[in-house]
This record gives structure tokens, C-alpha cells and sequence, in this order.
């Protein structure tokens, strides 16, 4: 069987040669069953480019030779971790590497002199014994690729795939979605690197309780968390009933089966942390955790829902003394124990933007974040857009007249950006990034009170929930 190797800027140009002049290579095809086994024994392990549509992305996955759909960095991502095999650093170094797509194409093949890189090659190989990293072994040259993160996995994968027409594609068994695939219970192939275990890929982040707290008050153990309804978003009934004692900035889920997951920074051990309720009403510890953790601590966390089932927790790693912080993600499948996804998703130098908050508009997602201005008190929000979630690129700065914001759309259809003055004040825009209204105040502070950090969602009865911290000054 002949097969064609195109780089992915070249295999329009090859589509195009095969329909003009005959001269694209063509797959051998088997002329019995509805698939063709052996042809996907024969591509195990590789990618494979659709060049009679538009390049779509395709790994036959080794242990079933089944095809998985790669239709962006997001889904890259989660084939790095649920397709991963665990190898080690002694292995890991027996086989040989390259640093970039170009290197790979150009490098001789060494599988008939490496007989491990041969046993394992068209695998996701995962440092288990460091944090994570991630390494495509190319089955063709069975030399290692790095890929640092879900979008540059994306890439190299596609720029290491082979060209493909659709009647072959389909002679090989579509695997479906990654998440069903792995979480089904009907299956009775699941192995254990098929489940999504984020203790089997380093340490957790530490909970430590601190003796260093500071004088109050700015500290979150001299914060609590509080609870108001609406049902618009725009008046809300302030509850009075304390969630939560020593906690700070509080960031709402509610998941599929109605129960809810309540992050905040838990003050006692200035890291994060959660509690969970049947009821959103009265919580109980949840123990969050995130794995393969390397930062020093987790601050202000922000989940949202991605379209494959996975939750993704945004959060702040401060600085370790002077200079800018870097806003980190992790996965989670439950909402509970998290994997540090690879890489930084935004970050100013020499600026410490905090409190970030994200959503998805249409095609891209939305990173709102904040800092102090230089001494003169203002509030400078920071937008910031990803086409994946993972790779966010700086859009505009605006004084938006408070801090520590939060985005959702309301029921009009608007975008609400709320924000920390005078209590919690809303501004609402038609697109989410101009012509914001003045700010008007939702619930404001009681006497001797800092009213602050609101965490908001639409439940899925349909009413508003927006979890607040009060920081009483004395």
C-alpha cells in the first residue's frame, strides 16, 4: 500500500493534482464487510486529512483502529489525555526526538532500529513521572513530537497527516465521540488509560493552612459568601443567609443532574477550593482538586461548559514577588478533580490582571480581566479573544468603572458586565465589547460592608442565582 505524505498547507494542492492528472496516490481497499480491517491495522496510529473536503482532521486510535474526528485544539486536547499512554522519563529518553513539524518530515525513519519506539509508535505518550507533557510518536519515523498544548497538538497532527480519500475514510470505523467512547459502561474493553484520572497525572495543588495570615481585612479569611435570586438578572433579593465563612471570590456551576459546585479561594489556605449542594442553598465540603499542578497557588477561579462534556476551570497563578500573574486552565469530567492543562492562556507582562471571566460569543471565546490603574484608582477591564479557550490574544482596555467583572447574557439578549462599585453594579452592551451603558447598582453595600465578587448563572429551572463574598470593614 502506497501512501502519501502532505503537509497540511500542501494537500489542497495534491486533491487537486489527483483530480486532474491521476497522480494521487490511492489506498488499497478491501472489498469485503463494511470495513475494512486491515486497512486500519495498516494506518494505526496515524492522522489522516480529508482532501476531498475541507482537511478535517482524523486519529486512528491504536488500541481499536478506530478513527476519533480532531475538529479543533479542544478536541486535540482531550485525545492527548484520554488517548495517552503512560511512559516513562528512562523510556521516555530511549526514543529519539525532533523540535518541529519540519524536522519530522525531513528525519530518517528508525523504527527498524528502535524496538520500543516500534512497540509504542502512533501513541500519545504522557510523562507520567513529570507533569503531563505530551509527545505524538509519528508512526512513520517513530521519532517524538512535543505537543505543549491542545492547539499545537492540533497543528502538528495535522501537518504530520496523510492524505485521504473520503471512500477509503469510511472503510474505517467512525470510534464517535471521545467522551462517550471512554465513559460508556457498556464497554468492556475499558482500560485504565482510557478513563479520565487526573491523579494519575501528578501532584495536586497544595492545602496548606496558612500562618501568615495578614491584618484584616483585604485577606479573603476576612471575607464570607452570600446568595441572591432574580428573575431577570437585572433585581435581585438579597438572601442575608452566610454560605460560606474565610472565602473569596466565588464562581457558580450548576450541573446536568441540578446539584451545584461553589469554587472560591479558601482563605485559610489562600488556594482554591469548593463545596457542593444538592440545592444550591446549603453546601457540604467537595474537596476540588486539581492535578498536575505547578503553580504556587490557584486563585479566582472561572468554569465554563465545553461542548464535549468536559468542565474548564480558568484561574489566576500569582506572582511569586514583583511582575505579572498568568491566568492557567485545567479539565475536569466532574466538575471536582481537575487536570492543569499545559501552558499559559493570558498574560500581560509586568501586569498582575486578575479575576478573569469567560464566555463563548458565537465563534470565539471571551476573556474579560482586570487591573488597578497606576495609583489614580480606576479600573481598567481587559478583553482578550480565543477561537479554542486555550490561546487568548489581547482585543481592548476600557475603563469600566469598577473591577473583578462578570459576563453573562441576559435575558434580552444582551451582554451584562458586572462589576465591583458601589456594591455590584451592571453595564450591559449589544455585542459584549462597546458601547457599554452607564453603571447601575444591582445590590448595594450595607454599613460598614465591601459588597463584591458576583458569580452568576441562569439555573436550569430558568431563574437567576448570583453567589457574592462581603468583606466587613473595620
Amino acid at each position: 500500500m502506497a501512501i502519501l505524505k502532505i503537509p497540511f498547507t500542501q494537500f489542497l494542492l495534491a486533491a487537486i493534482l489527483f483530480i486532474f492528472s491521476g497522480a494521487f496516490i490511492y489506498f488499497a481497499l478491501s472489498a469485503q464487510g463494511a470495513y475494512d480491517t486491515a486497512l486500519a491495522e495498516r494506518l494505526t496510529g496515524c492522522i489522516l486529512l480529508q482532501v476531498e473536503e475541507h482537511g478535517e482532521a482524523w486519529y486512528v486510535r491504536t488500541s481499536d483502529n478506530k478513527r476519533y474526528y480532531m475538529k479543533d485544539g479542544a478536541s486535540a486536547y482531550t485525545m492527548m489525555r484520554y488517548f495517552s499512554l503512560g511512559i516513562t522519563n528512562a523510556d521516555l529518553a530511549k526514543i529519539s526526538s525532533v523540535a518541529d513539524t519540519t524536522e519530522m518530515n525531513a528525519s530518517t525513519s528508525v523504527c527498524s532500529s528502535n524496538s520500543l519506539a516500534e512497540r509504542v509508535k502512533g501513541e500519545i505518550l504522557l510523562q507520567v513521572e513529570e507533569h503531563g507533557e505530551a509527545w505524538y510518536l509519528d508512526p512513520e519515523k517513530c521519532r517524538r513530537i512535543y505537543m505543549e498544548n491542545g492547539s499545537v497538538a492540533y497543528e502538528i497532527m495535522r501537518f504530520l497527516g496523510l492524505g485521504i480519500l473520503n471512500v477509503d475514510l469510511e472503510k474505517i470505523e467512525d470510534g464517535g465521540s471521545v467522551l462517550e467512547e471512554t465513559d460508556s459502561d457498556a464497554s468492556e474493553d475499558t482500560t485504565e488509560e482510557e478513563v479520565f484520572d487526573p491523579a494519575a497525572y501528578g501532584s495536586p495543588h497544595p492545602k496548606v493552612v496558612s500562618d501568615d495570615i495578614p491584618s484584616c481585612c483585604s485577606h479573603p479569611y476576612y471575607h464570607s459568601i452570600y446568595r441572591a435570586s432574580s428573575e431577570d438578572a437585572l433585581e435581585w433579593q438579597v438572601e442575608g443567609v452566610k454560605i460560606k465563612d474565610h472565602a473569596s471570590v466565588p464562581a457558580i456551576i450548576q450541573l446536568d443532574d441540578d446539584s451545584y459546585i461553589l469554587y472560591y479561594v479558601d482563605g485559610s489556605y489562600d488556594t482554591l477550593d469548593c463545596q457542593v449542594s444538592e440545592t444550591g442553598e446549603t453546601f457540604t465540603d467537595g474537596n476540588c482538586t486539581i492535578y498536575g499542578f505547578t503553580e504556587e497557588r490557584a486563585w479566582d477561579p472561572y468554569v465554563v461548559k465545553l461542548s464535549d462534556g468536559y468542565w474548564r476551570l480558568y484561574f489566576v497563578s500569582p506572582p511569586d514577588g514583583p511582575g505579572s500573574t498568568k491566568i492557567m486552565s485545567a479539565l475536569s469530567t466532574d466538575g471536582i478533580s481537575w487536570l492543569q492543562e499545559d501552558g499559559v492562556r493570558f498574560q500581560i507582562d509586568d501586569l498582575a490582571i486578575i479575576d478573569p471571566a469567560v464566555k463563548k460569543m458565537g465563534d470565539i471565546w471571551r476573556m474579560y480581566t482586570w487591573y488597578e490603574g497606576d495609583g489614580d484608582g480606576s479600573s481598567i477591564m481587559v478583553t482578550a479573544t480565543s477561537s479554542d479557550g486555550l490561546t487568548f490574544t489581547e482585543e481592548k482596555q476600557f475603563d469600566a468603572g469598577g473591577g473583578i467583572p462578570e459576563v453573562t447574557q441576559l435575558d434580552s439578549g444582551l451582554w451584562g458586565l458586572y462589576v465591583c462599585a458601589n456594591g455590584i453594579s451592571l453595564s450591559t452592551s449589544a455585542d459584549g465589547v462597546n458601547d457599554w451603558s452607564s453603571l447601575s447598582t444591582m445590590i448595594a453595600p450595607g454599613a460598614g460592608q465591601i459588597v463584591c465578587d458576583p458569580s452568576i448563572i441562569k439555573t436550569n429551572a430558568g431563574d437567576w442565582m448570583m453567589y457574592y463574598k462581603i468583606q466587613e470593614v473595620h
